[in-house]
Order: structure tokens, then C-alpha cells, then sequence
């Protein structure tokens, strides 16, 4: 099967980070005999990146598209305008390569889930859409309620990645959505657990003191600066690591890391930390979180009903109040005193297993 992908965020050689998640799961589709084509504009105005790159198996095309911000100019939502100019980039592009595909793959809706459709409807071949958003706040802003539902509708098949979303995607937009629930996953060849001493050991980390880890960016929704605070609440301040980039800026002599990881160093990370906090206060379905249960971390998480749905029957994880700064230092201190060995269980979040489900949904259709 040939797949075409449209992907408003993919990693390049600059920025090895942005869309990991969805490059991660087109090399499982390569490793599980399927050709894939990727098409990943880039904004006009900003780094110039090559236009065509064959890697891992598959090819990258990046065509150029306006970028005109997300503003409100006498009520002209600009995104409106970005996400135009990214359809018809994508659209002539596909037609002037005359790219054959078998079917579209999205991530996200707006503005690859839209694209997708468009594409569809001109080349009768089916589009697909992993929604995996935090919220649909920003889309509302920008498009009626019904406007979105007769895009959900478009898609052959649409894979919400948590059970949450599922059930606000029906409550919202309407019953009858052509939906089927897939969960985000993790490689379990790159996460796995493995000794605290030898992390500690390649990362140069003390192999006595208490270790609290954070990984995700760094903006007040995911809350990295809540960490901190809570931190500084214990008696014994531990050391913590830092995972991530963003506009907050997190200052303590107790940090020993704060800045990006490749994944390799990730997982050296995970398994090096005591505990590893996430207070996020909405989340589609974490792949930072799965990456630590993969490790078999301790967990502390806020208490949001993705949380809840991956740390049932999660033993080393408790949840709690993000938004609390004693909530949440309790909880961090009640596993940093935990002594006894962390006994998750068996882990269910495979990224091959999310893979193998996604390609089945499109052969269904097929």
C-alpha cells in the first residue's frame, strides 16, 4: 500500500523534535512493507529546508506555504489564512508531482486533516485523521461547531488516541462520527527499563541524591514551573532534570539538566529519575508519559482523565491536583520515600501495535 502523508509538523535535521510522534509511526508503516510519502511544508518566510529528502526508507517534500500567524485583524482570524494558503501549497504540489497514493494519512485536523480531505475529494482516494489534539479551543475560534463536523465527517475513518477523546468528539460534534479509538504507543525498542545506576553513570549524575524528572515543553499548560514550586516545597529540595524547550524559564541551584534530549539520552533520563512528574492540565495522549511507563518510572500526574485512563492499574503511578502546589509536592514526596521496587506490569502502549491498528483501519476501507 502506498501512503500519502501530510504533516503540518515533521522532523528535519534542524529540528530533530518537531513531529517525532509522527515520524516514529510512518517507520513502523516502512518496517511493516508499505510505501510511504510524505509531504511537510515549510513557511516561506523562516529556514530554508531542502525540498525533497529520501530517508528511512521514504520521501520527504517540503513546498512553501504563507504563514500569516494567528491573529485577530477586524475580525479576520488570520489562521484562516495560514491554513488556506498550506491547503492549496499541499493540493498543487500533490497534482504537479502527480504523487499516485493509495490512501491519505492526517494528523491532526486543521490544517493536514483538511488537506487530507481536499486531496480526497479530488482524487476519490480515502483520507484518514489521527486526532490526537489537547483541545478543539482553537479550531472553535476559527470554525463553527458544524463546519468541523462535516470535516470529521469527510474521513473514511477518523482514530481518536484516547478514550476521552473519543467520548468528547461524539458528546460535541454529534453520534455516527466513523471513529475507531487507537491509542498513541511507544518504541519499546528505544523506552524500555534498565539499571538507575548505569544511567546515572553515562549521564554523570550522582548516583545518591533524589532525582525529579519533567519532560514536555516548557508553557504553563504542561507545567514545568509547577514542578519547580512544588520541588521547593520539600524539606530536602531533590535534584531535577528539565526536558524540553519553550518561553519558561526554570532557575535553581538543585537543576542539573534543563534543556532538549535526543531519544536515546531520553531514556537514560527516565531511568536515571526517581520520579517523573507531569501537572499538565489537558492532554490528547501523552507520548511523554507513555515513554515513562515504558521505563517502568515512578509517576506522579495530574488528576485528567487521560491520566486516568493509562495509570489504571499502573501501581508506581498515583495521580493528584496539578494546579495544587501542596497536592502535588505530597505526591512527589510520597514516591520519592517509596523503598519498594516499581511492579507496573505488562506494557500495553506498543508503537507497532498502534501502527498495525491504523493500517488496518485503512484496509478496512480499501
Amino acid at each position: 500500500m502506498k501512503i500519502l502523508v501530510i504533516a503540518a509538523n515533521f522532523p528535519s535535521t534542524s529540528k530533530p523534535h518537531n513531529g517525532i510522534f509522527v515520524k516514529n509511526l510512518l517507520l513502523e508503516f516502512v518496517r511493516l512493507g508499505h510505501e510511504v510519502v510524505v509531504v511537510s511544508p515549510q513557511k516561506i518566510i523562516g529556514e530554508s529546508l531542502p525540498k525533497e529528502v529520501i530517508e528511512n526508507g521514504y520521501k520527504v517534500y517540503r513546498p512553501k506555504f504563507m504563514s500569516f500567524g494567528n491573529k485577530d485583524i477586524v475580525g479576520l482570524k488570520t489562521r484562516l489564512l495560514s491554513n488556506l494558503s498550506f491547503k492549496l501549497a499541499v493540493y498543487f504540489f500533490v497534482l504537479r508531482k502527480q504523487l499516485y497514493f493509495d490512501a491519505i494519512y492526517s494528523h491532526f485536523l486543521f490544517p493536514s486533516g483538511a488537506t487530507a480531505v481536499k486531496l480526497s475529494k479530488r482524487s476519490g482516494r480515502p483520507a484518514f485523521c489521527s486526532l490526537g489534539e489537547s483541545t478543539f479551543e482553537a479550531y472553535e475560534e476559527v470554525y463553527s461547531r458544524k463546519r468541523i463536523r462535516k470535516l470529521l465527517d469527510s474521513f473514511s475513518v477518523v482514530f481518536p488516541n484516547s478514550l476521552d477523546k473519543t467520548e468528547f468528539l461524539a458528546r460535541t460534534y454529534g453520534e455516527g462520527l466513523k471513529m475507531r479509538y487507537v491509542p498513541n504507543g511507544v518504541n519499546t525498542d528505544v523506552f524500555f527499563a534498565a539499571s538507575q545506576t548505569d544511567a546515572r553513570k553515562k549521564l554523570g549524575l550522582s548516583q545518591t541524591a533524589k532525582i525529579v524528572l519533567f519532560v514536555g515543553g516548557f508553557i504553563d499548560r504542561k507545567g514545568p514551573l509547577r514542578v519547580l514550586a512544588a520541588c521547593e516545597r520539600l524539606h530536602d529540595v531533590p535534584d531535577m532534570v528539565f526536558i524540553g524547550e519553550g518561553p519558561q524559564r526554570l532557575e535553581h541551584p538543585n537543576i542539573v539538566f534543563c534543556g532538549k534530549a535526543e531519544q536515546k539520552e531520553l531514556q537514560l533520563y527516565l531511568n536515571a529519575a526517581d520520579v517523573f512528574v507531569t501537572p499538565s492540565r489537558r492532554e490528547g495522549m501523552p507520548n511523554a508519559l507513555l515513554e515513562a511507563m515504558a521505563c517502568s518510572c515512578r509517576i506522579v500526574a495530574s488528576d485528567i482523565p487521560v491520566h486516568r485512563e493509562l495509570l489504571e492499574g499502573y501501581s508506581p503511578g498515583i495521580l493528584c491536583d496539578g494546579e495544587d502546589p501542596k497536592s502535588l509536592s505530597g505526591a512527589i514526596q510520597q514516591m520519592l520515600a517509596c523503598c519498594h521496587p516499581s511492579t507496573p506490569g505488562e506494557f500495553k502502549y506498543s508503537l507497532k501495535e498502534r501502527a498495525q491498528a491504523v493500517l488496518r483501519g485503512i484496509e478496512t476501507v480499501l
